[in-house]
């Protein structure tokens, strides 16, 4: 079973059931299955139509946001690669981490809009910056609503294997640097 086929089938099952529910920086939301499918399936329309290339690499830097479940299950959707990034990392740390990873595009969380504009001379290689929140202090970045709006909610047309690759997480690196470990939809 692929990832993404986790979230249809619940979604399916339990459309009204609560996927997520979020109390925290001001905000109380309740996400639905439906609702997190639908907005998983905006975000993978809306990556695909960047016109990146299967395999490429989308890093999440993000605390627990209701948005972070639509980024996973979007970016399992596409043949593109989520790269889990941790929140506790130096702005040198996070530049080695995305440039290792061949980051294309990083979605961050606004509480880490000066980590992104510190490190975005040193990451040639992300291409788009979006932004969950308001960022203002990293240029050219797309609001995530902004960059989901108008895509539909059903979900696109992408042939998967279980082979596939569909998740990047670095390692505590105890031993020196940081390694990616890829893990496809069937380890998950």
């Amino acid at each position: 079973m692929l990832t993404g086929d986790m979230l249809r089938r619940s979604a399916q099952r339990f459309p009204h059931k609560a996927a997520i529910i979020f109390r925290g920086l001001g905000r109380r939301e309740v996400v639905s299955y439906r609702e997190l499918d639908a907005a998983a399936n905006r975000l993978a329309h809306a990556l695909l139509a960047l016109g990146l290339a299967r395999g490429a690499k989308v890093s999440m830097l993000s605390r627990n946001l209701p948005e972070y479940g639509g980024v996973f299950f979007g970016v399992a959707r596409t043949g593109h690669v989520v790269n889990n990034i941790s929140i506790l990392y130096a702005p040198e740390e996070l530049a080695w981490v995305l440039n290792k990873s061949d980051t294309q595009v990083l979605i961050f969380d606004a509480q880490f809009a000066g980590n992104v504009a510190a490190i975005r001379a040193n990451c040639p290689g992300i291409r788009h910056f979006i932004a969950i929140g308001d960022a203002p202090a990293v240029d050219n970045a797309v609001p995530y609503a902004q960059f989901v709006d108008g895509f539909p909610g059903t979900e696109p047309d992408v042939t998967l294997n279980e082979r596939d690759a569909f998740c990047m997480t670095y390692t505590g690196g105890t031993t020196g640097r940081p390694k990616g470990v890829l893990m496809n939809h069937r380890a998950r």
